[in-house]
């Protein structure tokens, strides 16, 4: 079974399997900034990855909060908001990297038998 590529499911989400610059998504971003304070919460990002078909509900929130614990861990502090540009800097990093590569194992009579 195949792993999760996450870089694949932006890309293919979000810009139509490009990469989208840093300066479009933050302006896709602010498109879910309800208070208008430039900044996200973990909900109003979640509903972004909902919204750009990156996957359902779930999947979505659950992106969301590995970003969110991520960047916890990092400044270890609880943080309510992250700035619209930092999430699209993360995001366009994320899209940006390559493919996983694909591991193939082959199994020969000698290795069956130990």
């Amino acid at each position: 079974m195949a792993g999760l590529d996450l870089p694949v499911k932006l890309r293919r989400g979000i810009g139509n399997g490009k990469v989208v610059p840093e300066d479009e998504l933050a302006r896709r971003l602010k498109k879910f900034d309800q208070d208008g304070d430039g900044a996200l919460i973990v909900g109003e990002l979640a509903e972004f990855f909902k919204e750009s078909q990156v996957g359902g509900p779930w999947f979505s929130q659950t992106v969301a909060k590995t970003i969110w614990r991520m960047a916890e861990e990092r400044w270890a502090r609880s943080i309510p908001t992250i700035a619209v540009e930092a999430l699209a800097r993360v995001i366009h990093l994320s899209m940006s990297q390559p493919p996983r590569q694909e591991k193939r194992y082959v199994i020969t009579p000698e290795v069956m038998q130990g």
